[in-house]
């Protein structure tokens, strides 16, 4: 089965709500458990990764077990 992540106004993604509704995506990038990569004053880079699933993720990344971070 393929799947496609399309986006959707509000007003389309409430008519869509129903048996087949999985819920939202939240990429890394909008999500609590995102660190993003960082530089130190020594000109180290620090990797971005995840405080639940390790590393080795991009920003662009998505999982299941994401919660969206408050603005």
């Amino acid at each position: 089965m393929k799947e496609y992540i399309i986006e959707l106004r509000e007003e389309e993604a409430d008519a869509l709500m129903g048996e087949h509704w999985a819920g939202e995506l939240i990429r890394c990038k909008d999500c609590v458990h995102w660190i993003p990569g960082t530089i130190t004053d020594k000109d180290d880079f620090i990797q971005p990764r995840c405080k639940r699933n390790g590393g080795g993720w991009s920003s662009d990344d998505y999982c299941s077990c994401a919660e969206r971070r408050e603005k």
